[in-house]
């Protein structure tokens, strides 16, 4: 799998709940949805830690300040924590807009923190149609005929009329954005995953969303142009592992499988090579397969970080 998407070392992400849970599996699966193939996911829950195990993850995810606290203890490293923000699949806001304006709500979920937090998610995200009343299991609501609930159907009151379910709430593109900085997981597999998945939900802050849009469609703008060019050009890191190379490029080399991270010494004919650890080349010739290639390397800025830009 990693050979596939040119990862050599996968990176860990831990997620905390409190049990093991239909949350925890699906938080699991979401996280799965931008980085399978990139990072082992582990769960861990607190009703089962003992006390001397350790979570010592790249990145561990917890669903609330008060969870960090409790497992102050297991973390070797604070600093990779990060608290998920979630949100809804864009698809379920329609339903509640289409309640009439003004009607109250039920809002249902497993626990009354959790209630108050899909309460202000909804508020968050524009629900400002209707009033919305946290449920209290010692409160009777007959004269209530709507319901929210984000996947506990199951404790909505049995006289609620009408229930719409807006199912489990997704991690939030910030959060996304997060963890790949923290794990410095930046490669176009994980932006087009994360793009695709920022169309379904409402972001919690658009303004990430449109900046995030508009650098993805700018990025795929300029590697449809790369691949249009007769010229083969690939892109390194200053140590010479490699991002892209188009497909001029790969038919020139005769190219086969993925190289996409692999270093150029382990890849690319000597000669070829020879040439491309000095810092810059200007029109150098160099004899490949029984013919002459003129080759050029220049600093350029690819997908916001410095490269090598190789031009044959």
């Amino acid at each position: 799998m990693g050979d596939s998407l040119g990862v050599n070392i996968l990176k860990s992400i831990g997620i905390v709940t409190n049990s093991n849970s239909l949350v925890a599996v699906f938080l699991k699966s979401n996280i799965e949805e931008i980085y399978k193939g990139f990072a082992v996911i582990n769960n861990y829950y607190l009703n089962e830690l003992k006390s001397t195990d350790k979570i010592d993850d790249d990145v561990i995810l917890i669903m609330n300040d008060e969870i960090a606290i409790e497992i102050e203890r297991y973390v070797k490293n604070k600093k990779n924590i990060i608290v998920i923000k979630r949100t809804i699949k864009e698809n379920e806001v329609y339903k509640i807009f289409n309640i009439p304006q003004g009607t109250k709500a039920l809002v249902v979920n497993n626990a009354k923190s959790a209630t108050l937090e899909t309460i202000s998610l909804l508020y968050r995200i524009g629900v400002n149609n209707i009033t919305l009343i946290p449920y209290d299991e010692n409160q009777n609501y007959e004269n209530i005929k709507f319901a929210i609930t984000p996947g506990e159907v199951s404790r909505v009151p049995k006289y609620i009329e009408k229930i719409i379910d807006i199912g489990n709430r997704h991690i939030d593109i910030s959060t996304f954005i997060n963890i790949s900085n923290k794990l410095t997981l930046k490669n176009r597999v994980i932006d087009t995953r994360l793009f695709k998945y920022s169309e379904k939900i409402v972001n919690l802050d658009s303004g990430i969303k449109d900046k995030y849009k508009e650098l993805y469609i700018k990025n795929e703008d300029l590697n449809a142009v790369l691949n249009m060019s007769k010229e083969g050009i690939m892109f390194t890191d200053l140590d010479g592992n490699i991002s892209f190379y188009n497909n001029a490029f790969e038919k020139l080399f005769n190219i086969r499988k993925n190289i996409k991270c692999k270093n150029i010494k382990d890849v690319l004919d000597k000669n070829l090579v020879c040439l491309l650890v000095k810092n810059s080349v200007k029109d150098e010739l160099i004899e490949y397969r029984d013919k002459f290639i003129v080759v050029n390397k220049e600093i350029v800025v690819y997908y916001g970080e410095k490269k090598d830009a190789i031009s044959v």
